[in-house]
């Protein structure tokens, strides 16, 4: 068997597909995902002998289980599990694809698919979408699940505030239980196999799933101890679902995704699990432009880049679905379609290819202001719908959040769950709060703000306290003393009032609750309500530093990662003013990598370079490339190393070097290899072009060394001024 690159904990990248190997999708990231239990160890080992991890990946709710629904799994059929709506309709994701109820006999049979993917040497398990719909909960299956937890007869979830809050836990709560029983049960089975293997849960976003109305398990998925991290589903889908920012409700993809990452980042902040990012370059669902979803995905790949201490990504879903797909360009003939333009999936290439090196001790951020939080929880998909409803459109989250992004603050979107776990709140200064739109599962939350208020900090708890879901039965109105509201413990805890008065400050230790009586969702409705939210954050800002952390509204976002630039320019900003942006660049939204020493960011751009100033160039440094470069090798005047890329595609690769080439050599199992070659001598840099290989092609370039190169080094390392990162291509 071919040796494994990587141990599966240290993988940067990778792809997911169902499809045997094929050397078109040869995308020569670290290891593969392949979905679905079907002829599984087949696929596996194929991929397995093209040098890939291997991980599975299997549904919760729906994929190929005919055998499980018509009975042949265990000889009675399962149709009946399916989610039900009030009419007796049965939720389906596609044809042949029934939307799942995390049934105890559904449980066995993925222990199945579990077992026998540990039996194939998978070295992780991915567990997707674990999805409850909102408006189901009708099945016989469900009110059965009912009555076993409540110990009472089922209630139509319509029918008060109280049944819509507990139908929301109870499906939460089924999920929860199944995946801690199917990640312990591959855990233990594993070891009984003398292996180990890996267990993630693959959800989205909190942000998404409460636009979309589905309830699934977020935050207590990181409190089981069989859970090793999670994927975050994270798409164009997801990122364009509109919402409401004064007054407009449209697509917002670019500050949609920069929260959704930003909710995932924190999610796992403080624990022990690792995550991983999803980038999709194509949505199936949606009939759009190559153009568009260019556009898109420069926008989701920005964002999630913007978030430190993430550096592994699903790079490429269903990469057959990218090359197979057919859509239209823009100014085409109407109805003319073709399949993606060669330019675009070049640009996928080299941007899959440059995320593997992304993990950089160097991060800087460029925004308008740092330290401002807002807090959430898996409990607003409980209040989805009911008398006191969360729209749709979430404007009780995104009347704090996108204010706040257009003017170049990016919040940090944290779990009120996870308040304890450590150095959660570090580096927090204001914490924005609204029951309007959830509820604290535990008093012990209240406990952990009170001391962190106490410490210095600022809390801004907006809520006009007119919430019918104030009244379930929860622990705040269920012992002594008595609660009206989750917000009136939360008073007591912080040392003011019971029933205080609202829009004032309040002292507490040496911080300050700022109280302001309104919903969150005002700020949505017009420009006066979005200053109204940027007003009291930036007077929280004011009181927690004393000027320290200030204020300075700005159209844009920078983020730097060791030599890696990102940028974004907002639109419905501050200003319509483009940014320049400055240095010696190669620009990575461009599949032909060009270098300049000045690039022009307009509103609603995103922009990602490598700055050769950031790197160290005393010697060759492989800058960009779109095939994956691996076994390099330096003597004395010479580099040499290996290109592997999808068949049929174009590669590009930029390389740094101090002096011009002497010699280029490309060669194919010792056969010389077509390809051209440029070296512009001021930018120091080598372009070399030549078509993508599955089988490795092997550069070997002789170059002239840098005199006196040592000796330049050592006297920069007495200046740290002068030091450049030394980076190096994975």
């Amino acid at each position: 068997m071919v040796q494994q690159r990587w141990e599966a904990s240290n993988l940067h990248t990778c792809i997911l597909t169902g499809n045997p190997y094929d050397d078109r999708f040869d995308i020569r990231t670290d290891g593969v995902i392949v979905y679905g239990h079907m002829n599984f160890k087949r696929r596996a080992d194929i991929w397995r002998q093209h040098n890939y991890v291997v991980h599975f990946m299997t549904g919760l709710t729906s994929g190929s289980y005919d055998e499980y629904l018509s009975g042949k799994f265990d000889n009675e059929k399962h149709y009946h599990e399916r989610q039900q709506l009030a009419d007796g309709t049965r939720l389906e994701k596609g044809p042949s694809l029934p939307l799942l109820s995390p049934t105890e006999s559904f449980t066995k049979y993925l222990k199945q698919l579990i077992q026998q993917a540990i039996d194939a040497d998978a070295s992780r398990i991915y567990l997707t979408e674990p999805e409850y719909a909102i408006e189901t909960g009708y099945s016989p299956v469900f009110k059965n699940a009912w009555r076993n937890l409540y110990g009472q007869a089922w209630q139509d979830q319509t029918t008060s505030t109280q049944n819509r809050y507990l139908s929301g836990l109870l499906k939460h709560n089924l999920f929860l239980n199944q995946i801690n029983e199917l990640t312990n049960f591959a855990k233990l089975y594993a070891r009984s196999q003398g292996k180990t293997v890996e267990c993630y849960i693959g959800i989205q976003s909190l942000i998404s799933y409460v636009q979309w109305g589905l309830i699934s398990p977020q935050s207590q998925l990181l409190d089981l101890p069989t859970v090793d991290g999670l994927l975050g589903m994270i798409s164009m889908k997801t990122a364009r679902t509109p919402n409401v920012y004064k007054g407009i409700r449209q697509q917002r993809t670019f500050e949609t995704a920069l929260l959704e990452y930003s909710y995932f980042a924190n999610l796992t902040r403080g624990a022990r699990q690792q995550l991983v990012l999803m980038h999709d370059p194509l949505d199936e669902h949606e009939e759009n432009t190559w153009e568009t979803y260019q556009r898109d995905y420069h926008a989701t790949l920005a964002a999630s880049l913007m978030q430190p201490d993430v550096s592994q990504f699903l790079t490429i879903p269903w990469p057959k679905r990218v090359l197979v797909s057919r859509f239209s360009r823009e100014g085409s003939p109407v109805g003319v379609k073709t399949g993606i333009p060669d330019n675009f999936f070049t640009q996928i290439l080299i941007l899959s290819n440059a995320v593997k090196n992304i993990n950089q001790a160097k991060f800087r951020r460029q925004f308008a202001g740092y330290g401002v939080g807002i807090l959430v929880s898996d409990t607003a998909l409980f209040q989805r719908t009911g008398s006191h409803t969360v729209d749709p459109n979430f404007p009780n989250f995104f009347g704090s959040a996108m204010p706040l992004i257009k003017q170049g603050i990016v919040p940090e979107i944290m779990p009120i769950e996870h308040l304890g776990y450590p150095g959660f709140l570090e580096q927090i200064q204001v914490l924005i709060l609204s029951y309007s739109f959830m509820k604290p599962a535990s008093e012990d939350y209240h406990k952990t703000l009170a001391e962190w208020v106490k410490a210095g900090h600022v809390l801004i708890f907006i809520d006009d306290l007119v919430d019918s879901f104030n009244n379930v039965p929860e622990w705040w109105n269920n012992a002594k003393p008595n609660y009206q509201s989750p917000a009136e413990h939360l008073f007591h805890a912080l040392g003011i009032s019971r029933k205080p008065i609202f829009n004032d400050v309040y002292f507490v230790g040496r911080g300050r609750v700022i109280l302001r009586q309104i919903k969150p969702s005002s700020f949505t409705k017009d420009k006066k309500g979005a200053q109204e939210i940027i007003d009291l954050v930036k007077h929280g800002l004011q009181l927690a530093g004393q000027n320290r952390f200030r204020f300075r509204a700005q159209n844009y976002v920078k983020v730097r990662r060791g030599p890696y630039l990102v940028a974004a320019v907002l639109e419905e900003s501050t200003s319509l003013k483009p940014i320049q942006i400055k240095g010696k660049l190669v620009k990575l939204f461009d599949h032909t990598l060009p270098f300049s020493r000045k690039f022009t960011l307009h509103p609603g751009d995103q922009g990602i370079y490598i700055n050769l100033n950031w790197i160290n160039r005393s010697k060759p440094r492989i800058l960009a490339s779109a095939s994956s470069i691996q076994n390099i090798k330096r003597s004395h005047g010479k580099i040499s190393f290996t290109s592997t890329g999808p068949a049929n595609s174009n590669c590009i690769t930029k390389i740094f070097f101090p002096k011009k080439p002497r010699k280029i050599e490309v060669t194919k199992n010792g056969e010389p290899f077509p390809h051209k070659s440029g070296f512009i001598r001021v930018r120091k840099i080598l372009t070399l072009e030549h078509e993508n290989c599955a089988a490795q092609i092997t550069i070997r370039i002789e170059h002239p060394e840098k005199k006196f190169s040592n000796k330049l080094e050592v006297i920069k390392s007495w200046f740290p001024f002068l030091r450049k990162d030394d980076t190096e291509w994975h």
